[in-house]
Parts: structure tokens; C-alpha cells; sequence
């Protein structure tokens, strides 16, 4: 069992950012940028090769949502996403505000404020 299979059960703590049937998504513990979230199938599959079609377009179509809100709430230029790494054995994608005129590769660290901050303003923006 993975740690993301024991966020999406709530045996362990996580700023959620939002969630369906089928997806969570919540800020990453090691933050690129604020607001950088996870979006993570609720079935544990290791590679993107692994989910079934439907939902790998489905997962696309979710992200662009909770993106335009990261997006709107961050005031980022865009949003980077990727899949990568071997930290976690369970596919997670990444939606990472970034900003033309900084970095956006180095983990940076922000407040419990901050993070509690911007999860409060995405999740406003998803649910209006």
C-alpha cells in the first residue's frame, strides 16, 4: 500500500485540494512553486501505461480543471505538468504553477499559512 492509497483513504493528513470518484489531488509536501498539487488515481496503478484508457482521459480532462484554478490561484503564467520519478510506485501527476521570470525546477519553502492559504483559495475557485 502506497501513501497516496493511505491520503486517499484519509489514514494520513493532506492538504486536498480536491477529489472525485475517481481522482484526489492535494499540494505536494515538497513544493516547486505554491500551489504545486498531486493528482492521483484512486486505483493504485504504478505507470500512466497501467490505467485504463478511459481513465487516462479522464484524468487529462480533471487536471485541466483543477489547473485553470491552480492557475487563477496562484496568478501563474501556466502550469507545468509531468509524470515522472520512481518516489512513489503509483501514478501521480504533477500540476506545477510556474512563472517566466523565476525558477521553476527547486523546491522552495513556504508557510503552514501559505500552503493553507492557497489550498483554501483553489478549492474556492473548483467549487464556484
Amino acid at each position: 500500500m502506497t501513501i497516496f492509497i493511505k491520503i486517499i483513504n484519509k489514514e494520513i493528513p493532506a492538504r486536498i485540494v480536491d477529489e472525485n470518484e475517481s481522482f484526489i489531488v492535494f499540494l505536494a509536501k515538497d513544493q516547486v512553486n505554491l500551489g504545486h498539487s498531486l493528482l492521483v488515481p484512486k486505483v493504485e496503478v504504478d505507470q500512466i501505461i497501467d490505467l485504463e484508457d478511459s481513465l487516462t482521459s479522464d484524468m487529462f480532462v480533471y487536471a485541466k480543471k483543477v489547473a485553470k484554478a491552480i492557475k487563477l490561484a496562484t496568478n501563474s503564467d501556466r502550469i507545468i505538468y509531468t509524470i515522472h520519478g520512481f518516489e512513489v510506485p503509483h501514478l501521480h501527476l504533477h500540476l506545477v504553477p510556474a512563472f517566466l521570470d523565476q525558477d521553476n525546477d527547486s523546491i522552495k519553502q513556504f508557510s503552514e499559512q501559505e500552503l493553507d492559504e492557497v489550498q483554501k483559495k483553489i478549492r474556492e475557485i473548483l467549487n464556484n
